[in-house]
C-alpha cells in the first residue's frame, strides 16, 4: 500500500512534467513541512525553483521565423551555419534552453562531442526536465564510446518520459555496442511492447540475438522487421547471417542475393554470399563473389583473405599465398591474414614476413585476438625453420591467450562426459526400432570421428575418393540438433531420437550433392555416439586413433577458429581431456559392440592398401582403386590438413612431436599412461 507522501510526490512529479509548476511547488513544500529530510522532495523543489528562476529571468523567446530558420539549417545538415546562427541568437536570448540544445546538436554534427555535451548540460541547467537534452547527451556519449555514461543519460530521460520508445531504442543500441546482448535484448523488447510495428527495433533486436548466438530468434526478429520494411538490405543481410550460422546455406544464399538485388554495391553482403557459397561447397562461385566484392571496394582486405582461404580449400597454395599477400598489403596490421599466409607456405629460413609479424607482435596497441593469431603464426614459422624453443614459446602464448578468451574450464567437459555415460549406462534397445522405421533421407551419413588432428581428414579423403561418397567435411548439424532439441539434458525417448533424425536428415538435404553417401567428419562427434546410434541405428561410424603424443601436440600447436575445443589450449587440460576421451570411447565400445570401426593412423600409414580395403568393406561399398590415390581427389578441404592430404602417405609425421620433448616434461609422461 502506498503512503500518502508517496502519492504526493508522484503527483508533484506529474505536475512538473505537464508544466503545472506552481502545483508541483505546493506539493513539494507540503511534503517538506512534514519530512524536512526527504531527498525526493528536496530534489523536486530544486527543479521547480530552477524553472521558476528561468521563467523570471529577463528573457524572451526568439521570433518564430528566426527559430524556424535555425531549425531548417540544422535539418539541412548545414552544421557550421547552424552553430553560428545559434550563437548569435544566444547572445540576445541567453536563457532559452532550446537554443543551447540546438547549438549542441550543431556541434555534434561537426563531431565536437565534448562541446555538444557542454551545450546540452547548459540547456538542462536552464530546464532540468528538458527530455531531449538528456537523450542528446546520451547520443553524444555513445558517439564517443562512453556507453555506460550514455546509458545513464538515457535512463535519466526515462524518468521524465518513462514510456518513450526511442529512449529504450537508444539504450538497446548502446548496449549492443558494449556487446551486452542480454541487456540490449531487454531494452529493445521493452520498446517493442510500446510500439510493436517499429521495424528498426526488430532489426536492432535481430543484431542483439546474432551477438548472443541465438540464430533462430534473430531470424524471427528479421522476419518481423521485414513485414513493414520488406526491402531493407541490412535486415536481409542479418537474416542471411543467422541462416548461415544455422547451416542453412541455400536459404542464406537466397537471402543475401535478395539483399544484393536491393543494394547491388553492398560489399559485406557480397563477401558473406561468398562465405555461404564456400560452406555449401561451391568454392568457385564463392571466389566470384569475393572478386565482385573487390570490384566494388578494392581495399576490402577481408575478401582478399577469403579468396586465399578458398584457394587453400582447392589445393592451390601458390595462388593462395599471393592472395594473402595482397590482403596484408591492403591492411598491414591484418593479423589473421598474416597467420593464414604463414600456414599456407613452408619457410626455410628467417624471411621478411617473419620480421613483419614480429614487429606487429611487439606493438603495444595490439588486441588480444590479434596477438593470439600472431602467436600461432610465429610458432608455425619457427617450427618450419627448426627453432623449436621459440616455436614452443609462441605456441604456448597463443594457447594461453585463446584459453583466456574462451574462459574454458575442464570441469565443464568432465561433467558432460559423466552425464553421457549415466544417460546411456543402460542401453535402451527400444529406441532403435521406431527410429529405424522412420523414413530416412536417401543421403546416408558416414560419421568419421575421434580426437582432432588424429587423421580424420585423411580417412575422409580416402572414403570420399569413392564414386558413391560425397565428402562434406566437418558438419555442425549434429551439434545443432542436440542444442535445438535440448537432447543432452532431456530423457532418452523414441520421440526425441526421431526428432533428432528428422533434424539431421533435413539439414543434410541443404547440401548440394547427388551421391548416396555423405561423410560427416566432425571429430568431437565421438561424444555423441549414443545419440547417433539411437537416431541412426544403421549408421556407419569410423573411429580414428593415433599416437597420443602426436595427436595432442598437433592439437596444441593448432589454432581452432571454433569455440568447441577449449581443452586444447592448456597442456594439463589436454592430457586430462585425452584420458576422458579414451574412457568414453571404451564406454561406447562396451555399449555398442561391433558397431564402430576402429582405424589406427599409424597402421593406415604403414599398411595403406590393407587398411583401406578393410575400411571400404566395413562401409559395404564395392572396392575402387582410386581410394588408394586419395591425394588426387580434388574436392575442397577446409581443415588444416588440406596440404598434407593432397600428398601421398609418408611415415614419420607421428614423430614430429619429439622435437618438443625437452619442453613437454610431465605432459609426455602423463600421456604415456594412456
Amino acid at each position: 500500500m502506498s503512503l500518502p507522501v508517496d502519492t504526493d510526490l508522484r503527483q508533484a512529479k506529474s505536475y512538473l512534467k505537464t508544466g503545472k509548476v506552481a502545483e508541483a511547488k505546493a506539493l513539494y513544500e507540503k511534503v517538506l513541512l512534514k519530512f524536512p529530510k526527504s531527498k525526493r522532495a528536496s530534489e523536486g523543489l530544486r527543479q521547480v525553483l530552477a524553472i521558476l528562476n528561468q521563467e523570471s529571468a529577463p528573457r524572451l523567446m526568439p521570433p518564430q521565423n528566426r527559430l524556424e530558420a535555425l531549425v531548417n539549417l540544422y535539418r539541412q545538415k548545414r552544421f557550421h551555419e547552424t552553430k553560428l546562427t545559434a550563437i548569435g541568437l544566444i547572445e540576445t536570448f541567453p536563457n532559452v534552453a532550446l537554443l543551447h540544445n540546438i547549438l549542441g546538436l550543431a556541434n555534434a554534427g561537426l563531431e565536437k562531442y565534448d562541446t555538444a555535451i557542454a551545450c546540452y548540460r547548459r540547456a538542462l541547467e536552464l530546464n532540468p526536465v528538458f527530455f531531449e537534452a538528456h537523450t542528446n547527451i546520451g547520443v553524444a556519449l555513445k558517439q564517443k564510446g562512453n556507453f555506460d555514461d550514455a546509458i545513464d543519460s538515457f535512463k535519466k530521460a526515462l524518468t521524465i518520459k518513462p514510456d518513450e520508445v526511442l529512449v529504450y531504442r537508444y539504450i538497446g543500441l548502446a548496449q549492443l555496442e558494449k556487446e551486452a546482448f542480454d541487456q540490449a535484448i531487454e531494452a529493445l523488447q521493452t520498446a517493442l511492447r510500446l510500439k510493436p510495428d517499429f521495424p528498426k527495433l526488430h532489426s536492432a533486436l535481430a543484431v542483439a540475438f546474432l551477438g548472443k548466438g541465438d540464430w533462430k530468434s534473430a531470424i524471427s526478429s528479421c522476419q518481423n522487421a521485414l513485414k513493414t520494411d520488406p526491402d531493407n538490405p541490412n535486415t536481409l543481410y542479418n537474416m542471411g547471417s543467422a541462416q548461415h550460422r544455422l547451416g542453412w546455406f541455400k536459404a542464406a544464399i537466397d537471402t543475401y542475393q535478395i539483399a544484393l538485388a536491393v543494394a547491388p554495391d553492398f560489399v559485406e553482403a557480397h563477401n558473406n554470399l561468398g562465405l555461404a557459397l564456400q560452406d555449401k561447397g561451391d568454392v568457385d562461385a564463392a571466389i566470384k563473389a569475393y572478386e565482385k566484392t573487390l570490384q566494388i571496394d578494392e581495399a576490402y582486405a577481408e575478401a582478399q583473405n577469403n579468396i586465399g582461404n578458398a584457394l587453400v580449400e582447392k589445393g592451390k597454395f601458390r595462388e593462395a599465398v599471393a592472395s594473402y599477400r595482397r590482403a596484408v598489403q591492403i591492411r598491414p596490421d591484418y593479423c589473421e591474414a598474416h597467420s593464414h599466409l604463414a600456414h599456407a607456405q613452408k619457410y626455410h629460413a628467417p624471411e621478411k614476413h617473419l620480421q613483419q609479424m614480429l614487429d606487429l607482435y611487439h606493438r603495444k596497441d595490439l588486441s588480444q585476438s590479434d596477438r593470439m593469431h600472431l602467436s600461432f603464426a610465429l610458432g608455425k614459422v619457427h617450427d618450419d625453420i627448426s627453432d623449436f624453443a621459440q616455436a614452443f614459446n609462441f605456441f604456448h602464448e597463443g594457447n594461453r591467450l585463446r584459453k583466456q578468451m574462451l574462459g574454458y574450464h575442464i570441469e565443464t567437459d568432465r561433467r558432460l562426459f559423466s552425464d553421457l555415460k549415466n544417460k546411456f549406462a543402460t542401453r535402451c534397445d527400444a529406441l532403435s526400432a521406431p527410429a529405424r522405421a522412420v523414413k530416412q533421407s536417401d543421403k546416408l551419413p558416414i560419421f568419421i570421428l575421434g580426437m582432432p588432428r588424429s587423421g580424420t581428414t585423411l580417412v575422409e579423403q580416402i572414403i570420399s575418393s569413392h564414386s558413391l561418397v560425397h565428402g562434406a567435411g566437418e558438419l555442425p548439424f549434429l551439434d545443432q540438433g542436440l542444442v535445438h532439441l535440448n537432447l543432452v539434458n532431456s530423457e532418452l525417448s523414441e520421440a526425441n531420437m526421431m526428432a533428432l533424425q528428422k533434424f539431421y536428415s533435413e539439414t543434410l538435404l541443404g547440401l548440394d550433392f547427388s551421391d548416396p553417401y555423405v561423410t560427416d567428419k566432425m571429430p568431437l562427434n565421438f561424444r555423441w555416439i549414443g545419440f547417433i546410434l539411437s537416431a541412426f541405428p544403421d549408421a556407419k561410424i569410423i573411429h580414428v586413433n593415433r599416437d597420443a603424443r602426436a595427436t595432442c601436440w598437433s592439437i596444441f600447436k593448432h589454432y581452432f577458429s571454433t569455440t568447441g575445443n577449449g581443452y586444447a589450449h592448456d597442456l594439463n587440460d589436454l592430457a586430462e581431456y585425452y584420458k576422458m576421451y579414451l574412457d568414453l570411447m571404451a564406454f561406447w565400445h562396451a555399449r555398442y559392440p561391433g558397431q564402430l570401426h576402429d582405424i589406427q593412423y599409424e597402421n593406415l600409414v604403414f599398411n595403406q592398401e590393407n587398411e583401406t580395403r578393410n575400411l571400404i568393406s566395413y562401409l559395404g561399398l564395392e572396392w575402387q582403386d582410386q581410394c588408394l590415390e586419395f591425394h588426387k581427389n580434388s574436392r575442397p578441404i577446409k581443415t588444416a590438413s588440406s596440404m598434407q592430404v593432397r600428398e601421398k602417405l609418408y611415415t614419420g609425421s607421428s614423430e614430429k612431436w619429439r622435437n618438443y620433448a625437452p619442453y613437454l616434461g610431465d605432459f609426455e609422461a602423463s600421456l604415456l599412461k594412456y
